[in-house]
């Protein structure tokens, strides 16, 4: 005899580029369920959501995306916040409210967008939030070299120079 409880039916990916606010932003959703977005550090993407992708899909619906210049989203350049491109997202695929897990960068994303839209979110979870004071002009021009070396495919050297960066930290004097 089957049986058709212990036939267990994949929950189907849906996954593309959407435009958000002139940015193409490559995304993918999975499963039912209330919605959980995974907000991704820098400069990685949304592949790092793997494990738990693939783990929650089955109880809740699960939305992973690549922000703007990481992973396989563009950034054409020009102003733009983190919220509103998340905000633009998140109603093109019809998600009234969701639970934002971030790591590291993703924290700023999601603190960002918890402010501008707290209606639209369930529960904020934060991991390895750091600070959130914006980056002196000389940091910002080297992450910037940092991302022309990933868009270049020079990935050695953009390890290095982000190993440098996250070391460069150690120098600085601890507060007491």
């Amino acid at each position: 005899m089957f049986n058709y409880q212990s036939r267990r039916v994949k929950p189907t990916t849906q996954q593309g580029f959407l435009t958000c606010h002139g940015a193409q932003l490559f995304y993918e959703m999975s499963g039912t369920g209330d919605t959980v977005v995974f907000l991704h550090g820098a400069p990685l993407d949304s592949r790092m959501w793997e494990p738990q992708f693939a783990a929650l899909r089955d109880k809740h619906q699960i939305l992973r995306f690549d922000m703007r210049g990481m992973g396989q989203s563009v950034d054409p350049g020009g102003p733009f916040t983190l919220y509103e491109d998340l905000h633009a997202l998140l109603q093109q695929l019809n998600v009234q409210h969701a639970t934002l897990v971030g790591a590291s960068f993703g924290c700023y994303a999601g603190v960002e967008f918890a402010l501008a839209r707290p209606e639209m979110v369930n529960r904020l979870i934060l991991l390895c939030p750091g600070g959130f004071a914006p980056p002196s002009a000389d940091r910002r021009q080297r992450l910037q070299k940092l991302q022309e070396q990933f868009e270049q495919g020079n990935l050695e050297e953009a390890l290095e120079m982000n190993l440098h960066e996250l070391l460069q930290a150690t120098d600085r004097a601890m507060p007491r």
